[in-house]
């Protein structure tokens, strides 16, 4: 929506109204409330619907605020009493990704449509329900699909220093990304690109280092000292360089510290793995 032009304080109102909001909805604390709310609003009842993966429940309550419109596109589910929501996708995406958690439908789509020796699937695969797959795909390239009741959540223990690391990465990002927008404004289109494009490859190079993945801890050094140069450019007053400086060291000990940490949880691993053998 900055991209778009939208004015910040728009942004901000309609989407801190939208958060409180989901906040609410988000939550097992709440059962079914009144007939008449149900029948409007996004509830708690309804929203765990959405977020089910029993096969009764999936491609279900779509709205965000109001209910009407699930009701009116033929989309609405109520809860039903005998069975609760198990919270998750069929198809595990393994990945903190926030670009590939993006692309990896349409990813697995191409993926269908390059396989399937039928062209008209191959078309009509991109216009099909939620699901559809051709049958020759089907057959010759047959999905896994996660169950309920087998359900293993995709999860990376860190150490402490890698807890510590993401969660200070997280703050910084969100600073970054208040700024931008309320900065936007006054950037030009290149100028705000190349902003957006920052802030998403952070999130990516973070994303990397929550994985564990060799390559993300160089791409995430990159990214630390890259940042820190950019914003030693735009500080003007000392005590703000030095604030900047402080931090810079602190997030690259850390992430060095989170790196050692990772290496001896492997050889660890490793050492474990052949004693039992």
């Amino acid at each position: 929506m900055a991209l778009l032009g939208i004015h910040p304080v728009i942004m901000f109102s309609v989407g801190a109204f939208n958060l409180i909001y989901q906040f609410f909805v988000h939550t097992q604390f709440v059962g079914k409330l009144p007939a008449w709310v149900e029948a409007i609003f996004v509830t708690p009842s309804n929203h765990g619907v959405h977020h089910g993966q029993n096969t009764a429940y999936i491609d279900k309550n779509y709205g965000g605020i109001f209910i009407l419109w699930d009701r009116l596109f033929g989309t609405y589910k109520a809860e039903l009493d005998d069975e609760k929501p198990v919270y998750g996708i069929r198809k595990a995406l393994a990945s903190w990704n926030p670009v590939w958690a993006n692309l990896d439908t349409y990813y697995c789509l191409a993926q269908d449509a390059w396989h399937t020796k039928n062209w008209r699937d191959k078309q009509a695969l991109w216009v099909k329900p939620t699901g559809w797959r051709p049958q020759d795909v089907q057959k010759s390239h047959p999905r896994k699909y996660t169950q309920p009741k087998n359900l293993t959540k995709f999860d990376i223990v860190l150490p402490p220093a890698g807890k510590v690391y993401v969660s200070l990465q997280h703050v910084l990002i969100l600073a970054l990304s208040l700024a931008y927008l309320m900065l936007s404004p006054e950037f030009s289109v290149i100028e705000t690109s190349e902003a957006a494009g920052f802030l998403v490859l952070s999130m990516v190079s973070l994303s990397g280092v929550q994985e564990k993945r060799e390559q993300g801890f160089i791409v995430e050094t990159v990214r630390l000292i890259a940042t820190a140069a950019l914003l030693w450019q735009w500080s003007e007053p000392l005590w703000l360089k030095l604030v900047l400086l402080s931090t810079f060291t602190l997030c690259m000990l850390t992430l060095y510290q989170f790196y050692r940490q990772c290496n001896a949880q492997l050889i660890s691993q490793a050492n474990t793995s052949n004693s039992q053998q």
